[in-house]
């Protein structure tokens, strides 16, 4: 772009000293053809009137033709489903594992250490139980609703059904009392004849049952619970060995169906729970219009025709040996003494030291849910759904706006140029464009003020005299040169 704009001004040059000029301009168009800054220069002088200051103009604009180049192109990063591999997360459909051999009516030991891992976890959010969906780009969603098997959990206060403390004396005249709960579950406490008045420590009992639900005081009872779990603690005064305090919960574990949606972003997986289905005849049902059947001899809980015609079954003997093994891992009760813990089981200490009986149990709730939907047991039913997986891709783009200036400025110099040919060709000028041949063959001889011109070989005072000096350019014939005007 620039060599023809560099030509043209050259010959401008020309046409410029066809009226007399100061025979410095000369120098004013040879920088000006060639740097931005001899444009600047030649734009605020005398010559800017004349049509070659279109040329310097076009020159100092094409400063920022490189800027604008690079800016055409762009490598953009979007996020773009990917269709080489897609993500998937495990549910279940049905659950009817046990353990083999002597121990069938046993959970396995996969659920059993599920059961442990939830009654020993101490954090609150579930975040250990989540399960481990597969996205190989770290960034997936499932926005669709998607339904698996679970182990749901209720909790329920039930303090205000404790009766009135009953106290008395064993045969030994130590006293003795308790609380005791309507289905006749009782929290005994036993002094044993030791004085603590004076001392900082509490003596504390805990009293936990396993059922099947049928004893329930606050939940109603359904076919779908797998255990009921009720637990009683109380805690003394010290100093007047008088009970001031007791709770009781109660809390069941029960087969459910569960909708989520699901994102992993940037590596990190977020299930959102969406809604639950249990018995429609239990009131803490979230709907009471979903079918819902039992046969004991089969499965205890069993939807279906609501989810594309897929069906949800919790076998019952899985029901059995589930609550067969949390009524040896619970039932019993634990106190304290104050130089020693004693309990009938270990895991009651843990239930104890959680302090939140319902968060305990929600948790176990979670463990269970997600080893069903990982099992790798022939027994069960589990499947995968599949979602989006999403990637970063660089495209190229080509952004047109900033081709504006480079495709202005060679249109402008194109018309530039022609229009330059069209003058030189009118006013009869040759073609010397920036020759310095051209120059030299004018053979101007020039005196100012007593000094020669040609003689001086200082630059300011040369250029002092060139700014007095004019010339014209005369075409007369076959001469065509600059003639010297006078100083």
């Amino acid at each position: 772009m620039m060599v023809p704009i560099v030509s043209a001004i050259g010959q401008l040059k020309w046409q410029w000293f066809l009226q007399p000029r100061s025979i410095g301009d000369i120098q004013a168009f040879d920088s000006a053809s060639r740097a931005p800054f001899g444009s600047v220069a030649l734009i605020f002088s005398q010559i800017a009137l004349h049509f070659a200051s279109i040329g310097a103009i076009i020159t100092v604009a094409s400063v920022a033709v490189d800027p604008f180049m690079q800016q055409i192109i762009a490598y953009p990063a979007r996020k773009t489903s990917t269709q080489s591999s897609y993500p998937t997360i495990p549910i279940s459909r049905m659950f009817a594992d046990t353990a083999w051999g002597y121990s069938k009516n046993e959970p396995t030991f996969e659920m059993k250490g599920s059961v442990l891992n939830g009654l020993y976890e101490t954090l609150t959010d579930g975040s250990r139980f989540a399960v481990t969906p597969f996205c190989s780009t770290g960034n997936c969603t499932w926005p669709q609703r998607y339904e698996s098997l679970a182990v749901c959990s209720i909790c329920e206060d039930i303090t205000d059904s404790l009766s009135d403390i009953i106290c008395d004396e064993d045969g030994m005249g130590t006293p003795y009392c308790n609380y005791t709960l309507p289905n006749g579950l009782t929290l005994p406490y036993l002094r044993f004849g030791v004085d603590l008045s004076g001392s900082d420590y509490d003596n504390t009992w805990m009293v936990v049952s396993v059922s099947n639900g049928s004893d329930l005081i606050s939940i109603n009872y359904t076919t779908t619970i797998i255990a009921a779990i009720q637990v009683m603690n109380t805690t003394l005064d010290p100093s007047s060995m008088e009970p001031v305090g007791a709770t009781a919960t109660e809390c069941i574990l029960q087969a459910c169906v569960r909708s989520f949606t699901a994102t992993v972003e940037q590596t990190k997986f977020v299930e959102s729970l969406k809604h639950t289905w249990t018995n429609p005849t239990a009131p803490h049902s979230t709907s009471n219009s979903l079918p819902s059947s039992v046969d004991e001899g089969n499965s205890i809980f069993e939807i279906s025709n609501m989810f594309g015609n897929k069906t949800y079954i919790f076998d019952f003997s899985s029901k059995v040996a589930f609550r067969a093994y949390l009524d040896d891992l619970l039932t019993g009760r634990l106190w304290s003494y104050p130089w020693a813990w004693m309990s009938d089981k270990p895991e009651q200490k843990s239930l104890f030291n959680a302090g939140n009986v319902s968060q305990s149990v929600r948790n176990m709730a979670a463990s269970m849910s997600r080893s069903m939907r990982e099992s790798v047991s022939s027994k069960n039913s589990v499947g995968e759904v599949e979602g989006t997986g999403w990637e970063m891709v660089v495209y190229i783009e080509v952004r047109w706006s900033w081709l504006a200036l480079p495709v202005a400025l060679e249109i402008s110099s194109l018309m530039f140029l022609l229009a330059t040919i069209v003058r030189s060709r009118q006013n009869r000028v040759k073609v010397w464009k920036s020759s310095t041949l051209a120059l030299l063959r004018s053979g101007i001889t020039l005196d100012t003020a007593g000094l020669k011109f040609t003689e001086t070989n200082e630059l300011h005072e040369m250029e002092r005299l060139a700014d007095k000096t004019l010339v014209e350019l005369k075409i007369a014939n076959e001469y065509v040169g600059l003639v010297e005007c006078g100083i």
